[in-house]
């Protein structure tokens, strides 16, 4: 065998049929088209294409492989799915399968190799004890779980199954952005032709004023001429009657104005000199009074505005014709609101409320450098294990701590709602109305709605029917698991905001929309604040008493629930499997923060009143609200809640450093604590800050935070935030490799999410969500809103009209 040539050596290695007739069941029809196609993978694995099938497949833990060159070979792309409970993250294998194999007998395979492992790991947890065995390698609770997934398959049946809303909710993005595209280039027409007409004017103009100097040196060189004749004739005649003196002067003049103008016209243009000729009864001519050209006024040419201005003026001339209804949806108009705040018309406080979008934008980016490495574990990091690593890095614990951030949106949502439907509380009263009515009251609701559900809808209908298209490959079908899963069962809870509950037992890193639950969780604790409102305007008291009491109840509850599922201020361990959906996403566990917001609202209250009073007479003021007073004006207490609110957020970001790392150190009384006042003195942190704003300590930081940019980027908030998950997945489920995780990586992937976020929010704001807005406020705002109501009242306020 030794001289065998390489060819003969081929031919004998390719000839398979000593093989066959030892084992016919490799070839036999009998056998299973799968188990066929897995005997020639293996018995012809140095031959193409099952030589290729193995460099794209079998790679190293955390390698994906090659899908699209698998498809192309014609195998079939598998990922196998694999962790333990108790162990951070998950590994991912790409393997390049025959395409023999459906999905089911993928599935009997996992099953028939996960079952023995996890029976021997329960048979191990009767010697949970043992001094070997106790520790963190193996528990009671300890599985293996496996998964084995054919991608295209599953990415066809995705697609598959939400086909029915493709066309739909394409046609309605595609003629919304339609429609503000044709107004953009109406818009821009008739501001082209408002230029055009301007600059006509302003040459018009001119040539008139041209005419006019023209016209004005012709009478004076007339009227010099008149003088002179009027000189000669008195020489000879002396005192000349008003009607001969008259009679010379016209035909003196007329002969002069003969072939330029009438003398009608010369008299009209002659100024002031002219008129009081031919208004004397008597003229007496006297050689020191002869007139000269700086005697006679010269003509003002009328006050024309620059062409800037003209522009202006005939863009911002509106009246209540279709066409400019019509122009208020072109994106310069979304621009403009996009950078105006939230701060309305009739607010005391100037800008003040803006502030709340600066502090929206700092916690959102916390809340995405988290997001980030969530979603960052569901795709496919090539090392995983790295967490456990990163737990001993003291700002991996910020990064994880990020997320404390999202309660702060509660306490801002409590404060604001408080403080505008008390607004509508005292128009209502000031009209002669008790106060709310039912009506009332689902106005309010209904207005909520309006603004949050729009884009809330849309973002639900986009991931859902257009993002399985945008793309394919090897994990793509992990976006679904992780964002839209099972939502042709729940997609109607995510509709009624009552996703949060329903399913009951769910998963942060998977389920329908799970980020949505602060939508939800939000929309019903609002439902609560009318409430709220007409306590506190029957008994400023019994408010407080109402607020504190929400604040206790919050607290205990979070302290029952914490005891009961047993979590940990580590985040990663099995005990918070329970957290998301029994602490993290229901609204009794954000009564505390809440409850905060209402407080400060009160606090907000009196200090808008104390300023009232203390343009009247600050002495009163200072009286009435010593409290108020002495926060305004003392400097030090001033810095004192500065600083203590800095600490108390830098505190809440590094706090569980100790229990990242080791999560079963602190005490069921230190988890209780930990989850009772992390998130509700994080906000008290915030709140001191802004307040420290509010409070007149610092015009600097007015001025910064109230600024367009900020408020620019704090109405974008919202649609970053909605987008942001589909934008992380869809950049990690559109890698065919493994992603190297890192901390600076980390927090440069949040960054970039965070830049992308905004601008597709920005673009989403500007071409689709503002058009919808302005045709709510058309449609639907009359009779909804209480706006128009609330500027009569305030409006009478200020003349005294109200005033007893």
């Amino acid at each position: 065998m030794c001289d065998l040539t390489s060819a003969r050596k081929l031919r004998i290695h390719r000839d398979k049929t000593v093989l066959f007739d030892k084992y016919p069941q490799l070839t036999a029809n009998t056998t299973c088209p799968c188990v066929r196609g897995i005997n020639k993978y293996l018995i012809s694995y140095l031959e193409f294409p099952y030589t290729k099938m193995n460099e794209y497949a079998f790679h190293q833990i955390m390698e994906l492989g090659y899908y699209e060159a698998c498809q192309e070979i014609g195998g079939d792309f598998v990922v196998m799915n694999s962790n333990i409970t108790h162990l951070i993250g998950m590994a991912r294998m790409g393997l390049c399968m025959p395409r023999e194999c459906t999905q089911p007998i993928y599935d009997k395979v996992v099953e028939g190799m996960i079952s023995p492992v996890n029976g021997y790991l329960e048979y191990l947890a009767d010697y949970y004890n043992h001094p070997v065995l106790h520790g963190a390698f193996v528990r009671e609770w300890t599985r293996v779980g496996m998964t084995l997934t054919k991608s295209a398959d599953y990415t066809e049946d995705w697609q598959n199954r939400t086909a029915a809303g493709v066309i739909p909710t394409a046609l309605f993005i595609f003629a919304l952005l339609a429609f503000v595209m044709v107004v953009n280039a109406i818009k821009y027409y008739r501001y082209k032709q408002a230029k055009y007409n301007a600059k006509r004017r302003v040459i018009l103009g001119n040539e008139e004023f041209n005419n006019d100097s023209l016209l004005q040196n012709q009478l004076l060189n007339n009227l010099s001429q008149s003088q002179d004749n009027l000189e000669n004739q008195n020489n000879s005649r002396g005192t000349l009657t008003n009607g001969r003196n008259l009679g010379g002067a016209g035909q003196a003049m007329g002969l002069n104005l003969s072939g330029t103008m009438s003398y009608d016209q010369s008299m009209s243009m002659g100024g002031a000199q002219v008129k009081r000729i031919n208004d004397s009864t008597r003229l007496t001519y006297d050689p020191q009074q002869r007139v000269s050209q700086n005697d006679i006024s010269p003509i003002q040419p009328e006050r024309r505005p620059s062409l800037a201005q003209q522009v202006k003026l005939d863009s911002e001339k509106t009246d209540a014709s279709a066409i400019s209804k019509l122009m208020s949806f072109s994106s310069l108009n979304a621009i403009r609101e996009m950078l105006q705040g939230d701060t309305k018309s009739w607010d005391q406080g100037k800008n003040e409320l803006d502030v709340f979008n600066a502090l929206k934008f700092f916690h959102i980016f916390l809340i995405l450098i988290t997001c980030t490495a969530t979603y960052l574990i569901l795709a496919a990091p090539t090392n995983p294990w790295i967490m456990a690593v990163f737990f001993d890095n003291v700002m991996f614990t910020m990064v994880i701590a990020g997320i404390i951030a999202m309660d702060c949106f509660f306490t801002y949502s409590a404060f604001l709602a408080f403080y505008r439907i008390s607004q509508i509380y005292d128009a209502k009263k000031a009209m002669g109305a008790s106060g709310f009515g039912l009506i009332d009251v689902l106005k309010i609701y209904a207005k909520r709605l309006l603004r949050l559900l729009p884009m809330f809808y849309l973002t639900f209908l986009v991931g859902m029917f257009l993002i399985p298209r945008v793309s394919s490959g090897g994990i793509w079908f992990s976006l679904e698991q992780a964002l839209f899963f099972e939502c042709d069962k729940y997609w109607w809870a995510s509709f009624l905001l009552v996703s949060n509950f329903v399913p009951w037992d769910q998963n942060a890193k998977g389920g329908c929309m799970p980020w949505g639950w602060a939508i939800a969780a939000d929309f019903q604790l609002y439902l609560f604040i009318p409430l709220y409102v007409v306590i506190y305007k029957k008994s400023r008291t019994a408010g407080l008493i109402l607020a504190w009491s929400i604040l206790a109840a919050g607290t205990a509850i979070i302290c029952l629930i914490v005891t009961d599922f047993n979590l940990t201020a580590g985040a990663y361990t099995l005990e918070n499997w329970f957290m998301y959906a029994m602490y993290l996403n229901k609204p009794y566990c954000k009564l505390q923060v809440h409850a905060l917001g209402i407080l400060f609202a009160i606090l907000y209250f009196d200090l808008l009143e104390y300023r009232k009073i203390k343009q009247r007479n600050e002495e009163i003021a200072k009286s009435q609200y010593p409290k108020i007073h002495f926060l305004s004006t003392n400097f030090w207490f001033g810095k004192f809640m500065l600083y203590a609110g800095l600490t108390l957020i830098i505190t809440n970001l590094f706090i569980s450093y100790g229990c990242t790392k080791n999560p079963y150190a602190w005490s069921n009384f230190g988890n209780m604590a930990f989850f009772s006042l992390t998130r509700s003195s994080y906000s008290l942190g915030w709140m001191l800050v802004a307040f420290y704003i509010f409070f007149g300590h610092t015009k600097v930081g007015m001025v910064l935070l109230a600024s367009s940019p900020i408020n620019g980027c704090g109405r974008l908030v919202y649609p970053a935030y909605l987008i942001s998950p589909i934008v992380m997945m869809v950049v990690y489920c559109n890698t065919d490799h493994g992603i190297m995780m890192t901390l600076i990586g980390n927090v440069t992937l949040g960054m970039g999410h965070l830049m992308i976020s905004f601008i597709i929010g920005a673009m989403m704001y500007i071409m689709i969500m503002f058009p919808i807005k302005r045709a709510i406020q058309l449609t639907l705002h009359p009779f909804v809103s209480h706006e128009d109501m609330i500027k009569v009242y305030h409006k009478k306020m200020g003349d005294g009209s109200f005033l007893q």
